[in-house]
């Protein structure tokens, strides 16, 4: 069965609604710019909520300082990291063999030369490539050509404005292993809404 991940939880709340709705993983956004992101105090409450429920912990930063990976690791014990910058495949397999984790790597595509040949990540991420005007790297709302990723051939997490509505549409398309929601299921950003959550679920299965 596909996994499911709801990406920028930022209540208790919205951690029990997804453990209630069967979703696999919940994201943790470590990013201060993002108006999902959560202190290592919120952090450290959201991820135990979510193991008391079944749910696994993904951590993602963006281009993080090494400081902050030592500190999300010995607090919040994350089952995956989520590399959303710019780090290189050095910096990706010295977080693999620091902290012993898998990893999954987001990739923002917006054409054929931005898929990734290979990459010592876990698992890929495609997310749509930001608009200039866009302030963050991921959760924009923004989708991008599906069609470019039809012939991957790793596991991969598929991302990139993905809503109740179409996500049906695009998992049959592209047959990802996992599905990673964010602005999709907000009323605001960093607000879930119930009824998005709830239908999105619906919609992937």
């Amino acid at each position: 069965m596909r996994k499911i991940k709801f990406c920028g939880v930022t209540r208790t709340a919205d951690v029990l609604l997804a453990a209630d709705l069967g979703v696999d993983y919940v994201g943790l956004v470590f990013y201060p710019p993002s108006p999902r992101a959560v202190s290592l105090i919120q952090a450290t409450h959201l991820a135990a909520v979510a193991r008391s429920r079944g749910i696994q912990v993904v951590a993602l930063t963006v281009n993080a300082a090494p400081a902050l990976y030592e500190s999300v690791a010995a607090l919040i014990k994350p089952d995956f990291w989520q590399l959303h910058g710019d780090e290189s495949e050095q910096a990706i397999t010295h977080i693999k063999t620091m902290f012993g984790k898998p990893v999954i790597k987001a990739f923002a595509i917006a054409s054929p030369q931005d898929i990734p040949r290979t990459s010592a990540a876990d698992f890929w991420l495609f997310d749509a490539k930001p608009a200039p005007t866009d302030t963050l790297p991921g959760g924009n709302g923004r989708g991008f050509d599906v069609s470019l990723i039809q012939n991957v051939s790793v596991p991969f997490f598929l991302s990139g404005g993905l809503t109740p509505e179409t996500v049906r549409d695009i998992c049959e398309r592209t047959h990802p292993f996992a599905v990673d929601v964010s602005s999709g299921i907000e009323t605001v950003r960093g607000v879930k809404d119930p009824l998005k959550m709830r239908a999105f679920v619906r919609g992937v299965l």
